[in-house]
């Protein structure tokens, strides 16, 4: 698979507290891509100062203040890319011999999509998220009934997993990703980006693994509730996925929640 990019993709990864699913991520990249430029934005309390991080003149380490967010490192991450595309990663991933980053690249070329994703698979598992959105009158419709077959095996969607290749003129256009967000950006940011007709497609036969490791540092400050203000910001009063229906009455338990849980994070600090 080791198949240039000819330089036209930046791979971006946003980490904190994670540090071994740092390493096992980048490892892996350079398994497979070893001349792309990848771009480290940590916000984790002390900077990772492993050697391979500074050994490798492709990998542009950044640390910046303590827990910014996940919101704000993606869009200092943004400003350093160079390339046209840039690939954006987690840094739970790990690349393996499915994770055709060019097969990506080459389906956003030939149909002109904004944004492509692949899939996740996780504990030996595809897990599946594509979905089309509908926002009318203050409800979201979340459904996956509604896919726009493209190509073989390329499809149309509103949203996808957080493994994807991008224009990083359509982000900005975007607006990136709201920096009052530390978590719980990732449907805010598809929403905006249905709002401003970005294209967005997805194909299974990209597929990256997701080998999620969570510390007591990094559950105690990311699980902090930004959901309530997602809501708020988008007008939404009720949200409808597939299958089930959530009312106005779940919304408003899930906001108490996570208010609840904000107030608990606070007395740790």
């Amino acid at each position: 698979m080791n198949e240039s990019l000819n330089g036209e993709v930046t791979f971006v990864i946003k980490t904190f507290e994670r540090p071994e699913c740092l390493r096992t991520l980048v490892k892996s990249i350079l398994k497979y891509y070893k001349d792309v430029p990848i771009i480290i934005v940590d916000d984790s309390k002390l900077e990772n100062k492993e050697k391979y991080l500074s050994a490798n003149e492709n990998i542009q380490y950044l640390k910046i203040d303590y827990d910014q967010g996940i919101s704000f490192g993606r869009n200092i991450a943004i400003t350093k890319v160079k390339t046209k595309y840039f690939l954006l990663l987690d840094d739970d991933m790990k690349f393996y011999r499915k994770t055709d980053v060019k097969s990506l690249l080459d389906i956003s070329k030939k149909w002109g999509f904004d944004i492509v994703g692949g899939a996740l698979k996780q504990n030996g598992i595809i897990r599946h998220l594509e979905s089309s959105l509908e926002l009318i009158d203050g409800k979201l419709v979340i459904s996956k009934d509604n896919k726009n077959c493209i190509d073989d095996k390329v499809y149309q969607f509103d949203w996808i997993f957080n493994f994807f290749i991008a224009k990083k003129n359509s982000i900005i256009k975007n607006g990136g990703w709201d920096n009052k967000l530390k978590s719980n950006e990732h449907l805010e940011f598809f929403i905006r980006a249905k709002k401003i007709n970005l294209k967005v497609g997805y194909t299974p036969k990209v597929i990256i693994k997701h080998i999620p490791k969570q510390s007591k540092a990094y559950k105690k400050i990311r699980y902090t509730g930004y959901l309530h203000f997602v809501l708020e910001k988008h007008g939404i009063k009720e949200i409808v996925w597939p299958r089930k229906k959530v009312s106005n009455k779940i919304v408003n338990l899930i906001r108490y929640i996570l208010d609840k849980s904000m107030e608990k994070i606070r007395s740790f600090k």
